[in-house]
């Protein structure tokens, strides 16, 4: 087993301003939903991230789940996007944009 992966300050907000970037650059606005079924990992983190501070929902699935209980969860959350693990590193290669301070988005109860 390796040890933890270190991103620091400065890596984190790159990463979180391309993924944004790709989101947006594939048709994702505010208020849409990405599905996330995918292990931890620094891109896992700067998807999620990225998309909370551009508006855009992350719904994040335990990749753990039974097929049934991924396809329950998934027609309820009514995404635009669905991303699995091999989904997140090509995103940190979008072009970079601006993003809140802070998560623009919180789930509504529907």
């Amino acid at each position: 087993m390796s040890g933890p992966i270190i991103v620091t300050a400065a890596e984190a907000e790159r990463d979180q301003r391309a993924a944004a970037g790709a989101l947006a650059h594939g048709g994702l606005r505010p208020g849409d939903r990405v599905a996330i079924v995918a292990e931890a990992s620094a891109a896992y983190l700067a998807v999620t991230l990225g998309a909370l501070r551009t508006g855009i929902v992350p719904v994040l699935l335990n990749p753990d789940l039974a097929p049934t209980e991924h396809a329950r969860l998934l027609a309820d959350a009514d995404a635009s996007l669905v991303l699995a693990d091999a989904d997140l590193p090509p995103l940190l290669d979008g072009a970079p944009v601006d993003l809140a301070g802070a998560p623009a988005r919180r789930a509504r109860a529907r």
